[in-house]
Formats: structure tokens, C-alpha cells, sequence
């Protein structure tokens, strides 16, 4: 009987509310937000009703707004959030200081909307109720400095000002707002202390975080003895992975390793599913460094079979370095499952995926055996020459022996500047010879001999006259530079259609020589 009662009058309030009765639409919102009567609760639909009293100038209204109303609440149901301001500043004024936070909100986050005298307040509302310890207010406070503080540098933004400095503030304000474990606020400081390079601080800030996420975490890691990347996922935010992440780096490079720990940590961070926590997983348990050299030699023996599911995940996930790491796995001798040409595809695809190592290495097996194929020695060194260009040291070492600038061949370089007008349109093809040999350093043999439409090869020209010339040898010249690849391609363009045949327009061996003996005898 009481509860058909109840319906009646919550029905006979919603009527009066419909119809726009202020005070009906403050005591429905009010019954919606505490769950009273035949109502359930609902915030989002009390805030619908707070709202449309609240236009009407109802002061309940907007205190109750100000006390119920949570900022996402107002970001998610108006589509013009700013328009809220007004109820929450007055709501705070009247005493409800939890107002304050989402009115500094709405203000700062809307700023287009506002002067500076209600950005000023909202600062000001900021700094009160982080005086008064409240904690959000205190990482809000100290967002805005920090966003203050980058636009001073930038020499923009509004000039708030704020005793003390803005550095000193925003600092101050994010301590002590993770001293009061605002997560946001712990992970801003640790970012600045990594930045920094102290990394005795990060750690000293990060154990309790990190104590906290395994005792989270802790009951789902009991049930797997042997994680893999087929056991159950865990849910770690960005930062939490990146926290598990720096902090086993530093447990690795400590002059005593704490590898079991470290190892833990990765574990937790692999099973979210990070690609680059399952790398350094699969890397520790194979006892390799990021170049794949052995480390940690007194810590036991290396698990290849923990490694290389892990590896095989990363890699999966477009870690480059893991495929490489697999390759150096199933190369080794001690692996029970030693597969060689498994190895040569892992590596050849962390090279393709633009891994420098891998590059380099995948060029060094080329080379070793360029006597089993025609391209092995011209694929090599475009390995090498990719892995120097991304700064690899090996490779830029490999790669410089064949440099043009390896050859005494300088003859060609005045006599291209010397070159007429003239000269250039009754002899196109031996001035084009000249330039070519110009560039790359080519003898006078190679100059006129060479098959300049099949001597590019994008990132080397072939210089291969060996059945023309018995005493010469084949060789490769990289192309370094712009000017190089330019002159090539003007050459090649020219001679596309031509037939560089001792049957073609340029005669035989003798010939040529004789037309450039002619040449040089003219211009020198």
C-alpha cells in the first residue's frame, strides 16, 4: 500500500515536472539521485532534471547539481559542457567546495569560452582546495602549471599569476599529490625522474607501486607455473607495463643483477600482452643482449626453450629485434632444435622489418657465401648499406670498401669538367662514358666497356667487363651520394634503347679506345 502510494506521488512529480514546474523538476532529480520512492538511482537521469531546474534559476538546484553531479557526467551528457560553469561556481560559493574541482574544470578545459577573471578564479578555487588537501585538486593544480609553465616557454597562454614560481609549484603540487597516491600524479613523477637520469629516485618510487601490482595481480600469477604467451591476459594500463618495464631495465644493470625478480616483473608485463615486455622476457631467458651477445654467464644456463615462445610472440607483434634473436637461437649449436635454414628466414626477416643488426648480419651470411649465388655479394652489400645508414658502426665499415672513393682512377674527373658543348653532341655516348667514370673512379677500360644497362642495381653499380677484358675483375661501387645517383640515371636514360655491343653504334674495343685518346689528346 505504501509503495502504490509512493508511485502516485513520484508519478503525480514527474506530471508537474514535465510541464516545467522548477520546483517538481528539483524534487524528481533529487528523488532519481538518492534512489527514493518506486525510483531507482540514476544519476545521469537526477542530472537530467537538476539540469532544466538549474536553467530556471532554482538555487537548490544547482547546489544539488554541484554536490551530485560529477564532472564526466556533465563532459557526457551536454554537448556544450561550459554552459554548466555557472551552477557549479555558484554552488561553491555557497559552500560546496567539491563544486570547485569541476567548475576549475569546466573553466580551464573550456578556456575560448572564458576571460581572464573566471580563468583566474578557477586557478584560485584550485589552489584553495589544494591548501586544503584535497588531492584531486592538488594534480589538477599541478597539470595546469605544468601546461602554464610549457607555454611561458613557448611564448604563449595566458599569464596567470602565481606565487611561488610556476617550476616550484607544479612540482610542489605533484608531490604532494602522489604522497596522497594519485596514480596520475606517482607516474608524472617517476617520468620525471627517468627524463632526469635519477634513477636511484625512480627506484625508490616506483617499489611500492610495483609491490602493488603483483599483490594485485598476485592470485592470477599462482595458478601459472610456467607463464607463456598462451596463458590468460592480464589488464596493465600503459604506464603500469612502462613502469614494469624501466624497472626491470634497472634491476638488469645493476652490478648485481637481481634477475629473478626482474624476470618476475617482465612476466607480468608479457602476460598484457606488451610486444617489447615478451622480447626482453624471451631475450633474458636466452641469456642474450640486444645484439645478441651472451650476458649474465654466472647466472645459470640459458632456457632457449622458455625464450623462444616468448620471442615468437614479440615478433608476432612486429618486434623486429626478436625475430632476430630467434635466428641467433636456432643457429646455436647447443639448441636441441638447431635449424639453420629456420635461422636464415628469422633473420632475413628482422632485416626486412629495418633491424640494423640484422642487416648487418643477414649481409655478412650474403658475403660469406657469395660464391653460391650471382646476387649474394650485390645483396650483401645492400644489407650493409641500409644498416650504415640507420648508423650501424660494423656496416658503415663494410660498406666503405667499396666507395668510389677507395679508387686512384681520377683521370676522368678534369676531363669531364673539360668536356665542350661541341664534344658532347658528336661523341653523346663516350661523354657520357667519361661522366660515369667521373663519378664512380672507373679505369679507361671499364669506362668503355662497361654495360651501363645492367650495372645499376639501385643502391651499387656491377662493373663486370671480366669477357671483354681477360685482366680486369668484376667489382661493386656503392652509390653514396645524390649526385651519383643522378649522373647514373641521366647515363641509363640515355643508353636504354642502345646496343653496348661491340655490334652497337660504339664499335669495338679498339674504337672506343681511340675515340677517347682523341678526346683527351684535344682537351689536354
Amino acid at each position: 500500500m505504501v509503495d502504490k502510494m509512493a508511485a502516485r506521488d513520484d508519478l503525480a512529480i514527474l506530471k508537474a515536472a514535465r510541464t516545467g514546474v522548477a520546483d517538481a523538476q528539483l524534487a524528481i532529480g533529487t528523488r532519481y539521485y538518492l534512489g527514493n520512492g518506486s525510483l531507482p538511482q540514476s544519476t545521469e537521469t537526477a542530472f537530467y532534471w537538476l539540469e532544466r531546474a538549474a536553467r530556471q534559476g532554482l538555487t537548490e538546484a544547482w547546489t544539488m547539481i554541484g554536490r551530485a553531479v560529477p564532472y564526466d557526467l556533465v563532459r557526457s551528457t551536454m554537448s556544450r559542457p561550459y554552459e554548466a560553469v555557472a551552477w557549479y561556481e555558484r554552488a561553491f560559493d555557497s559552500g560546496v567546495l567539491e563544486a570547485g574541482i569541476v567548475f576549475s574544470r569546466l573553466v580551464l578545459e573550456n578556456s575560448s569560452h572564458f576571460g581572464h577573471k573566471a580563468k583566474d578564479k578557477a586557478v584560485n578555487v584550485l589552489k584553495q582546495l589544494a591548501e586544503r588537501n584535497n588531492h584531486e585538486a592538488q594534480w589538477l593544480l599541478a597539470k595546469h602549471l605544468a601546461q602554464l609553465e610549457d607555454d611561458q616557454h613557448h611564448g604563449a597562454g595566458d599569464q596567470i599569476h602565481l606565487a611561488p614560481p610556476l617550476k616550484e609549484a607544479k612540482e610542489h603540487w605533484t608531490r604532494q599529490a602522489a604522497l596522497a597516491g594519485v596514480t596520475e600524479a606517482q607516474y608524472s613523477l617517476l617520468e620525471k625522474y627517468w627524463k632526469a637520469g635519477d634513477y636511484v629516485g625512480f627506484s625508490e618510487n616506483a617499489a611500492p607501486m610495483i609491490k602493488c601490482l603483483l599483490k594485485d595481480h598476485e592470485a592470477q600469477l599462482r595458478y601459472l607455473r610456467d607463464p607463456s604467451p598462451q596463458c590468460a591476459l592480464l589488464s596493465l594500463s600503459e604506464n603500469e607495463v612502462t613502469l614494469l618495464l624501466r624497472q626491470s631495465q634497472l634491476l638488469l644493470e645493476r652490478k648485481v643483477s637481481d634477475l629473478s625478480y626482474a624476470r618476475r616483473l617482465l612476466e607480468l608485463a608479457a602476460l598484457s600482452n606488451n610486444h617489447e615486455a615478451q622480447y626482453r622476457l624471451g631475450m633474458l631467458h636466452a641469456r642474450l643482449d640486444h645484439g645478441c651477445q651472451r650476458i649474465f654467464p654466472a647466472h645459470g644456463q640459458a632456457n632457449y626453450l622458455a625464450a623462444v615462445p616468448w620471442l615468437n610472440a614479440a615478433g608476432k607483434g612486429d618486434v623486429a629485434e626478436a625475430w632476430h634473436g630467434l635466428s641467433m637461437i636456432y643457429a646455436k649449436a647447443e639448441y636441441f632444435q638447431r635449424n639453420l635454414s629456420l635461422s636464415r628466414q628469422y633473420l632475413n626477416r628482422s632485416a626486412e622489418m629495418g633491424f640494423a643488426q640484422a642487416q648487418f648480419d643477414y649481409g655478412q651470411y650474403l658475403w660469406r657465401t657469395r660464391r653460391d649465388g650471382p646476387m649474394h655479394d650485390i645483396h650483401a652489400l645492400s644489407w650493409w648499406k641500409k644498416a650504415a645508414d640507420q648508423g650501424h658502426h660494423e656496416a658503415l665499415i663494410a660498406a666503405s670498401r667499396f666507395s668510389a672513393k677507395n679508387s686512384s682512377e681520377t683521370w676522368a674527373v678534369e676531363i669531364a669538367k673539360s668536356l665542350t658543348t661541341k664534344l658532347r653532341k658528336s661523341h653523346p655516348f663516350l661523354s657520357a662514358r667519361i661522366d660515369l667514370a667521373a663519378a664512380f673512379k672507373l679505369s679507361k677500360s671499364e669506362a668503355v666497356l662497361v654495360d651501363v644497362r645492367h650495372a645499376d642495381w639501385g643502391h651499387c653499380i656491377e662493373v663486370d667487363i671480366s669477357k671483354l677484358h681477360a685482366r680486369s675483375k668484376r667489382r661493386l661501387i656503392l652509390i653514396e651520394n645524390a649526385e651519383q645517383r643522378v649522373t647514373l640515371d641521366l647515363i641509363s636514360r640515355l643508353f636504354a634503347d642502345v646496343n653496348s655491343s661491340f655490334d652497337g653504334p660504339e664499335g669495338n674495343y679498339r674504337q672506343r679506345q681511340y675515340r677517347l685518346r682523341n678526346i683527351i689528346a684535344d682537351l689536354v
